[in-house]
């Protein structure tokens, strides 16, 4: 059974919402070159999945999700450059 998109939309929503207010305020972090805070919500839908997908699954629904969105088993053909 698929879950409810608009659970994984809220969550999304609502982890972006510290980065973005940090970003609107000037906000960097130190080591990030010349990056505002705000592109870390790049990361946020991610780790949203993973938490309903661990809420859901478990650790090992956690990691069977990590492990299909980085293969490094499967080459990929000129195709996808």
């Amino acid at each position: 059974m698929k879950g409810h998109p608009a659970i994984f939309l809220f969550l999304v929503l609502i982890l972006s919402v510290p980065f973005y207010l940090l970003g609107a305020g000037g906000g960097r972090l130190a080591g990030l070159p010349i990056l505002p805070t705000s592109a870390l919500m790049t990361f946020v839908p991610m780790i949203a999945a993973l938490v309903l997908i661990y809420r859901r699954h478990g650790a090992d629904g956690a990691v069977a999700l990590l492990g299909r969105a980085i293969d490094f088993k499967k080459p990929c053909g000129a195709g996808w450059y």
